[in-house]
């Protein structure tokens, strides 16, 4: 065996068990932050708006919800009893700037306007944390559009998008 032959099984003899033991601490590291995540407790809790409703399948483009509607090509995936919530809560006609200070207290951001529509304007809430195996299941998202009439700055409609994040 020549020299260079015996320093490379020397240094895989040596470098193996070194290897193996910051492999091993890395897996068990991992495992308990996996764990960490899989049981926290989700940030921020949800407000009643949307504590129990469901999510839908379609098209999460609420900024064309007046183009859609009309035409009816690709429908909205709008959330049912998130939708009929805000109807009860937010009838149309409620002073547009009582129900922005009323979703920024809930814990939505306020996305602004669309651009192709000014009069229609959104907010975002959302979870953080991926508590699946507690109840309740995964964190979720949700966006709230409306529309404002810009001379009386009332509500026109406001309706909702629910989405829960998968591992």
């Amino acid at each position: 065996m020549d020299h260079a032959a015996a320093l490379g099984f020397a240094m895989r003899i040596l470098f193996l068990p070194t290897a193996l033991a910051v492999m091993a601490a890395a897996l068990v590291i991992a495992g308990f932050k996996v764990a960490a995540i899989i049981t926290s407790v989700p940030e921020p809790p949800l407000p009643a708006l949307l504590t129990g409703i469901g999510s839908s399948s379609g098209s999460t483009n609420g900024c064309s919800a007046d183009i859609r509607e009309q035409n009816d090509k690709l429908p909205l995936a709008w959330s049912p009893e998130l939708n009929r919530r805000l109807g009860q809560d937010f009838p149309p006609g409620t002073d547009v700037t009582i129900f922005e200070r009323k979703l920024q207290q809930l814990g939505f951001k306020n996305l602004g306007a669309c651009s192709n529509d000014p009069t229609i304007r959104s907010a975002f809430f959302r979870q953080h944390g991926c508590f699946a195996l507690r109840p309740g299941g995964l964190p979720m998202g949700a966006t709230i559009w409306w529309k404002l009439d810009p001379g009386e700055q009332r509500l026109v409609w406001a309706r909702g998008m629910v989405a829960f994040d998968v591992l």
